[in-house]
């Protein structure tokens, strides 16, 4: 109905290209600014959205799919961030300061979530750990990797409202429902599945 009063500032880009195309990456809060995202490392960002997750949807898991999809619908956005030992991050939902358990990332590979109000959250994963899921002699993805399950177990985290505990045993159970009902590709991740909260049972004693 008018002109954009910002088309000087972004005349390659139209009103269907939030975040510049590019949203796992870059932010866009109001329509008014494109920036990137603190923490966020490029490269490794391309490696998660073009291979991590990909890989994890041909899990054929009815589970995983649904929540992949949640992570990336609208309304429970994950803004994802890739960062190294120590770094200090700016929320992709505010401008709070993301705080991280970087001792416990570099085991398990996810350093930390948030939550806004309004459904929207922060995943961090530490670089090493995130690394470790692409480190192997043909460059393919390694599914016997804990942070490749550490991916999907926080944005499970960001999708759900069950409370840590509860949404890990979910999780677990529904995973190894599935590969005794014959999910063959889900099988090699059986280990990784049964630990699935099992640190959190350990902190609670």
């Amino acid at each position: 109905m008018a002109v954009d009063p910002l088309w000087e500032k972004y005349r390659g880009l139209n009103t269907y290209q939030y975040a510049a195309n590019n949203p796992m990456i870059m932010i866009d809060r109001n329509g008014k600014v494109i920036f990137k995202a603190e923490g966020t490392n490029p490269e490794k960002m391309n490696t998660l959205t073009n291979r991590i997750i990909p890989f994890l949807r041909s899990l054929e898991s009815s589970t995983i799919n649904a929540i992949i999809d949640k992570a990336e619908s609208s309304t429970t956005k994950a803004f994802i961030h890739i960062a190294e030992y120590g770094d200090e991050l700016k929320s992709g939902v505010g401008y709070q300061k993301l705080t991280s358990d970087w001792e416990k990332a570099s085991k398990i590979g996810a350093a930390g979530i948030t939550k806004a109000s309004n459904g929207q959250g922060d995943i961090v994963l530490e670089s090493n750990a995130f690394d470790g899921i692409t480190d192997t002699d043909d460059g393919d993805i390694n599914m016997y990797a804990p942070s490749l399950m550490a991916v999907i177990d926080e944005l499970n985290h960001l999708s759900s409202d069950a409370g840590k505990i509860e949404e890990h045993r979910a999780l677990r159970e529904a995973l190894l429902k599935e590969i005794e009902g014959g999910n063959e590709c889900l099988a090699p991740l059986k280990g990784l599945i049964e630990e699935l909260g099992k640190h959190d049972m350990k902190d609670k004693k």
